[in-house]
């Protein structure tokens, strides 16, 4: 069994979707991932998934997604132009770091730990 995951929108941000396939030909519907996160979570972007085997035990899966944090910002419009981001081609500041999930089968992550698993550098312009 092939699986997919791969990123799509769901109630206004970004998310993870996945579809199946027995031969790499025919796949499945796709559908969303539910958060089986530790109390009531609010809908974060995920993208960049990064789901995978566990290679001691393939049958959970280990995901490291990379979440987008829009509405928070890790530097004022000061600082921005101080160290040359202010140019369109950048994002707007918001910062992005990864959670840590598992999946053992199905369309369930549990994402015990909300905080972030890797944290941004202290690196301003990355």
């Amino acid at each position: 069994m092939y699986v997919c995951f791969f990123r799509t929108w769901k109630d206004g941000v970004r998310w993870i979707t996945r579809a199946t396939s027995p031969d790499f030909r025919d796949w499945s519907e796709p559908v969303d991932m539910m958060d089986m996160s530790f109390g009531d979570a609010p809908n974060e972007h995920l993208y960049t998934n990064q789901t995978r085997p566990y290679f001691r035990a393939p049958h959970i899966y280990i995901a490291t997604p990379a979440r987008f944090n829009q509405g928070r910002w890790a530097l004022t419009p000061e600082q921005e132009r101080a160290i040359g981001l202010d140019s369109p081609d950048n994002y707007d500041g918001a910062p992005s770091d990864a959670v840590f999930m598992t999946r053992r089968g199905g369309d369930v992550y549990d994402r015990t730990f909300l905080e972030s698993f890797i944290r941004p550098g202290m690196d301003l312009r990355t």
